[in-house]
């Protein structure tokens, strides 16, 4: 069979072969620039709606703006010498805990059973008042940031050293007034068995508000609740050290062991219900 030769129906020459231009084509000459085949006749012409104006609320109103100038946001992070405090606390808590060889269970221990009282303060040499007092420095130093942060925070650091100094004052003369009692009373060995565990309790309470102050002052959001944990621990601290004051107290065979315990839960009121009032009035 014969070879015929091929002949196209489509004709390539006919069809228009566009090319982008990488210069744009001049139109102030006037030419039509035919751009190739434009996108209103493939996709469909979308209706835009018009620009619709209101009225504002802020106009002819009887609250007149005041303040016109741009105020700088608020700065609400805690400044450096409050992390040198808290870590300074943090250093004397433990160095003191291993400069008299206190251990933390005996430390609890010695807060629920009276045997073990007597062994932690026989064992450790926790028998004179200059090494005692040091853990209600401590508790005092740990106290004093969270009050300084809610009721000063605009006194800085010498804020803080004066908080912490009056309350360290006020911490000697409630010892002092208790030693004053147990003179009065003839009772010095019951009462000063009564510091002695007030001191211990004092130390456990500060190496919990020790250990919470960093989530209390860094963590967003969760003072409030750390804060509770705290002042939980703190309460129940309180209420146990007077059910075994009372227990020290009354094991006396003098019927005056009532008055003394009386005026001693008085000095230790007072200072709470301070507390209470100013955190009430705040």
């Amino acid at each position: 069979m014969p070879e015929t030769t091929a002949t196209d129906t489509l004709t390539l020459a006919s069809l228009p072969f566009w090319q982008w231009d990488s210069t744009p084509y001049p139109v102030a000459t006037g030419q039509e620039v035919n751009v190739g085949i434009p996108l209103d006749s493939l996709l469909p012409h979308r209706e835009l709606p018009d620009t619709v104006f209101r009225t504002s609320l802020f106009t002819h109103h009887s609250l007149p703006v005041q303040h016109r100038d741009l105020h700088a946001r608020a700065d609400v992070s805690l400044p450096a010498w409050v992390f040198g405090a808290l870590l300074l606390v943090g250093i004397l808590t433990v160095l003191y805990y291993r400069l008299r060889k206190i251990k933390l269970g005996m430390l609890f221990h010695a807060l629920v059973d009276n045997r073990a009282f007597d062994r932690l303060v026989r064992d450790c040499n926790l028998n004179r008042s200059t090494v005692l007092f040091p853990m209600g420095m401590l508790l005092m130093a740990a106290a004093a940031l969270p009050a300084h942060t809610l009721f000063l925070p605009q006194t800085g650091p010498v804020g803080y050293l004066a908080l912490f100094a009056a309350a360290g004052l006020l911490y000697l003369l409630r010892n002092a007034a208790m030693r004053l009692l147990g003179n009065v009373f003839d009772k010095k060995q019951p009462v000063a068995h009564y510091i002695t565990n007030a001191y211990l309790f004092h130390l456990a309470d500060a190496t919990v508000v020790a250990t919470l102050l960093p989530f209390y002052l860094y963590l967003p959001g969760g003072s409030m609740p750390v804060a509770a944990v705290a002042g939980g621990f703190v309460a129940l601290s309180f209420l146990w050290r007077l059910v075994r004051g009372m227990k020290t107290i009354f094991a006396q065979p003098d019927g005056s062991c009532f008055f003394l315990f009386y005026y001693l839960c008085t000095v230790e009121l007072i200072p709470v219900l301070v507390g209470i009032k100013l955190f009430i009035s705040q």
